[in-house]
């Protein structure tokens, strides 16, 4: 049970930790960027601008939940599904960008962290299956938290 409320506590807390972790001098308060909404990302987009010319930007990316719908917090089983359907549509969608290499799955939660280059990133900044991308601040995954890891191709 505990297990389940510091889960639960670090995905409340992983946007604004994401945010407190940009070195562009960003406030905390400027949250993860959401996707689909905005159109086509301007080149100089502040998270595109973040990723080195032909490099690549580590990110944490949370999703749409399917249908648009959260399921219950009582309903483990309907609620581990729907993360995992949107998960894998995602990937699916990411299949043309060879620069996109998924790092996390995470089981309970709708996110994903991911190593992306900068087309990638412009797909995932325009995606309708995108609710907000924000910049992952940690270099290193530990072992608890480290459940998959997956090259999307």
């Amino acid at each position: 049970m505990a297990r389940r409320y510091l889960v639960a506590v670090l995905f409340l807390l992983t946007p604004a930790l994401a945010a407190a972790g940009c070195s562009d001098g960003a406030p905390p308060t400027a949250g993860p960027v959401t996707g689909a909404s905005s159109g086509t990302p301007s080149p100089s987009h502040s998270l595109l601008a973040k990723v080195p010319e032909g490099g690549t930007l580590g990110v944490i990316v949370t999703l749409q939940w399917p249908g648009g719908q959260t399921p219950p917090p009582s309903d483990d089983e309907r609620r581990l599904r729907a993360v995992a359907q949107a998960q894998d549509e995602l990937i699916r969608a990411l299949k043309p960008y060879d620069g996109a290499k998924v790092q996390t799955r995470f089981r309970l939660f709708p996110q994903l962290t991911m190593v992306v280059d900068r087309q990638a990133l412009a797909f995932l900044l325009t995606s309708p299956l995108v609710k907000s991308v924000g910049e992952n601040g940690r270099k290193h995954t530990t072992g608890a938290l480290r459940l998959q890891t997956q090259q999307v191709s």
